[in-house]
């Protein structure tokens, strides 16, 4: 199979091997289908399934709108830097 990528692919891939995370082009380009696959896999679940591999996930979430409404909520810059200065610490 033949394959043309426009620039900003190629870049990407070529990031990726020289970073010595992945040793040739093709184990870039095997990771992206696996997670595209995984993710694929992910999204055709049932709530049952999701909520076997991620166990309280939908109470997770009721408890973050909840917060969301009642206005608890945090600036996710301020939460990072915060962490940050944290772990300097």
């Amino acid at each position: 199979m033949g394959l043309t990528l426009d620039p900003e692919l190629e870049k990407l891939i070529e990031e990726k091997v020289r970073s010595g995370r992945y040793a040739t082009p093709q184990d870039v380009v095997r990771a992206g289908l696996a997670s595209l696959e995984q993710q694929e896999s992910m999204a055709d679940m049932s709530t049952e399934e999701f909520e076997a591999i991620f166990p309280g996930f939908r109470r997770k979430i009721a408890e973050g709108v909840a917060d969301e409404q009642a206005g608890r909520m945090s600036d996710g810059e301020e939460f990072f830097d915060q962490l940050e200065r944290e772990d300097r610490e």
